[in-house]
């Protein structure tokens, strides 16, 4: 694969440029539209740049304006201090008409079309309603997660109406909740996809046999109880599996290991056999005093104990076995009619109401092209746009490449398709490495950008060391690791300390292994390396400061997986007295200080409820721990005051609306003074003041009394997917602090130092529906 030369590099039919981070695939881009503007003689309007964020639309679009801009500038004459733009136009021919080319394409760049794929479809949906046979009138809903929880909801109440004890004591495993249904949803609904097993009819599950072992069983139990548990007590069964049988000598407990096992499975055969509940889960105990169990477990020349009852135990155990196979073929069953009822249901419902979702922009495009046989529709589109520039082309699906291979992929055409394949197995942004490489084998030309303008060249040494190592390292063999090269001069970015190695592995000592305790524990292990780094951050910054320069806070980034990670490690700088922010860590409707407002103000809405009072008095708006509740240690009419009050703040509710009521709140009880003594005291207030004023703001765009309110703010902590830029949390100070966000966040963003703590954890063990090409 050659390496893409910006300004030598043919730029005709369809051609690809891998680039990995870092590797100026923005300043590709913008090269590309000088160079279609002054060489190809191209109008703005007819140029399409395509990438797949709004943001990233509104960067790009500034980005080419500025580059516009400053070729304009260095054709009067002034120097633009870039030494491509330079080149460039030394090589165009006369400047007069680049200058005229230039200043046309400035005076009408509003025309150019920069767009997400999404808003490319909608555009097209919309002027060419009647070549693509969409309504005129349909409303752009952006977020279905609400509709689609709502039909999750019915289903889930019709499923469960009249289901048995043991459907539901098996299934639950697996669905918990309407929500499971819905992220099941949401992860694998897509256009074309084939789910599998094919049939969505119901599989019949008989509980009538496993319910007569039950009963059964629970007879001999109570019959045989007396009888089975001394043969338990016999030597011919292995120590290791039931328990010693020697007694203790030095114990007030003299009973043996096997006693005490004994003991156990006496409670929960007892505890089993009295309760009201189907059978299901059966209790431990019925393993051990099964036969096959004894059998197994019996000393190599002797002889298991033997009863009737043990025959019993194996007998239920099997049916259970048998029951809980086909209630979770059931539950696989009941998953695929979910898809396809939803499907029918959303298709009705976007009818009925003239709504289209996101991604059905994408497939009535594709859909339209499909059916364009006159080639009317194909025809406009390709007469419009000559240019087609794809930014983050790694993100793409089946569907939105099918559009622009149909397009586009003719002689008359220019389209660059720019992405990173390494991230092309990403599938957590929407990319599908299948169809990324598929793509990459059709185009006329490959090219590579190997030059890396935003690390360190010791970074990007480190980098094509580590990644080196392996012959596969992206585990796709069509996706290979090309070294990149240093574009920036200099051994060290200012702000990194002489002699820190580009890139360093810490390994985790076990002190524990030493002293013969076995493995250190997850546990223990994230606590350590957390204040670990907290120790290394203090030192650099320390080094620094000496020095009277080089590493701030600010300059320093920790990268994790899941909030829970973040929220540890800010507890061990908190803990150091480091400044630390988590960077969007989700809605703030997830927050724990959502529920505990919800309490407080739960208790405000009826303070005649005490033990509403008493549960917000323990929340940490009050810090009240339960003896400091005891009426007996308090002084007379303590409680009586303490009611009043809440009884004053419930008035001013009432009287002046909810955000009075919670400034006086906040201000009379000094809660903003008792937060912020907690280790986390100023995210808590920030988030607190952010709950409030979105609750404010709803309140009266919606008129809301109360009882409204709070109900609002609870559907709110339920809701699972809110996205709202709105309703993400708000950074705390961070003039000079520490960044802590997760991986998924990270992308685009540079820090000069950055810290990996948890990148040796597995995956979760749990395992979703496989999607497979």
């Amino acid at each position: 694969m050659q390496p893409f030369d910006a300004i030598q590099s043919p730029i005709n039919g369809t051609c690809l440029i891998e680039a990995g981070a870092g590797t100026g695939k923005t300043h590709t881009i913008t090269t590309l539209v000088l160079r279609l503007i002054l060489e190809e003689g191209l109008l703005p309007e007819q140029i399409l740049v395509v990438t797949f964020t709004t943001a990233a639309t509104a960067e790009l679009r500034d980005r080419l304006r500025r580059r516009l801009q400053d070729a304009r500038h260095a054709l009067l004459g002034r120097s633009s201090g870039d030494a491509v733009l330079g080149v460039l136009l030394d090589q165009i021919g006369p400047r007069e008409i680049a200058l005229a080319r230039i200043e046309d394409a400035l005076a009408n760049f509003d025309r150019m079309p920069v767009f997400t794929i999404h808003g490319f479809c909608h555009r097209v949906l919309n002027e060419m309603a009647f070549e693509t046979g969409s309504g005129f009138d349909a409303e752009l809903v952006t977020d279905a997660r609400s509709i689609i929880q709502s039909l999750a909801d019915d289903f889930w109440r019709r499923t469960w109406y009249d289901a048995s004890p043991e459907l539901m004591d098996v299934a639950f495993k697996t669905l918990k909740n309407p929500e499971d249904l819905v992220q099941l949803y949401s992860s694998y609904a897509m256009p074309d996809l084939k789910i599998l097993p094919d049939s969505p009819n119901s599989i019949p599950v008989s509980n009538a046999v496993f319910r007569e072992r039950c009963a059964e069983t629970r007879r001999q139990w109570r019959q045989y109880r007396d009888t089975v548990l001394p043969m338990l007590a016999t030597p011919n069964l292995k120590a290791n599996i039931y328990g010693n049988l020697d007694r203790p000598t030095r114990r007030d407990d003299l009973r043996s290991k096997r006693d005490a096992k004994i003991e156990i499975w006496r409670l929960q055969m007892d505890q089993w056999t009295l309760s009201s509940t189907s059978g299901l889960p059966l209790p431990e105990a019925l393993t051990y005093l099964s036969q096959t169990k004894l059998d197994a477990s019996t000393k190599k020349g002797t002889q298991a104990p033997q009863h009737p009852f043990f025959i019993g135990c194996d007998q239920l155990r099997e049916e259970a076995q048998r029951l809980e196979t086909s209630i979770q073929q059931w539950v696989i069953a009941l998953q695929v009619r979910f898809f396809h009822i939803i499907d029918e249901e959303l298709a009705r419902y976007k009818q009925d109401k003239q709504v289209l979702f996101f991604d059905d922009l994408l497939v009535l495009v594709r859909n339209a092209l499909r059916q364009d046989h006159t080639g009317q529709l194909s025809g406009l589109l390709r007469s419009r746009y000559r240019a087609v520039l794809i930014d983050e082309f790694q993100d793409t699906d089946p569907v939105q490449c099918a559009v622009f291979q149909t397009l586009f992929t003719t002689d008359d055409h220019r389209m660059f398709l720019i992405g990173d394949p390494k991230q092309s197995i990403y599938s957590f942004r929407g990319a599908d490495v299948v169809t990324y490489l598929e793509a990459a084998q059709s185009v006329g030309t490959r090219y590579t950008l190997t030059q890396n303008w935003r690390s360190t060249p010791d970074m990007v040494h480190a980098v094509n060391v580590l990644f080196s190592q392996c012959q596969y390292p992206f585990v796709w063999p069509a996706i290979t690791f090309r070294p990149a090269t240093a574009a920036r001069a200099g051994s060290s970015a200012p702000s990194i300390p002489d002699g820190l190695s580009p890139l360093t592995i810490w390994l985790l000592d076990n002190p524990a292994k030493e002293k013969g305790r076995g493995k250190v524990t997850k546990k223990t292990a994230s606590k350590r390396i957390g204040v670990a780094i907290a120790h290394e951050v203090a030192r650099l910054v320390g080094m620094s400061t000496q020095a009277k320069g080089g590493v701030a806070f600010r300059d320093i980034a920790i990268l994790v997986r899941t909030n829970r990670q973040a929220q540890e490690i800010k507890r061990c700088f908190a803990a150091a007295n480091i400044p630390a922010v988590v960077y969007n860590a989700g809605s703030v409707f997830h927050r724990p200080e959502a529920l505990d407002l919800r309490r407080v103000l739960d208790a405000v809405a009826d303070p005649a409820a005490e033990p509403a009072v008493r549960t917000a008095l323990t929340t940490p708006f009050f810090g009240q721990k339960g003896d400091a509740l005891d009426f007996k240690i308090q002084t007379p009419r303590w409680w009586e005051k303490v009611l009043d009050r809440f009884f004053h703040y419930r008035a001013l509710w009432i009287e002046n609306g909810f955000i009075r009521m919670f400034r006086h709140f906040m201000v009379d009880e000094q809660i903003a003074v008792r937060l912020l003594k907690r280790p986390d005291g100023e995210r808590y207030v920030t988030n607190v003041l952010h709950l409030a004023e979105l609750m404010h703001q709803v309140s009266v765009e919606r008129g809301l009394g109360m009882g409204e309110l709070i109900q609002w703010l609870n559907l709110q902590r339920l809701e699972p997917y809110d996205t709202a830029d709105a309703h993400q949390t708000r950074l705390e100070s961070d003039d000079d602090a520490v960044t802590i966000l997760t991986i998924h966040k990270s992308k685009g963003l540079e820090f000069p130092i950055v810290f990996c703590p948890f990148i040796w954890e597995g995956l979760s063990s749990f395992r979703p529906p496989a999607l497979f090409h």
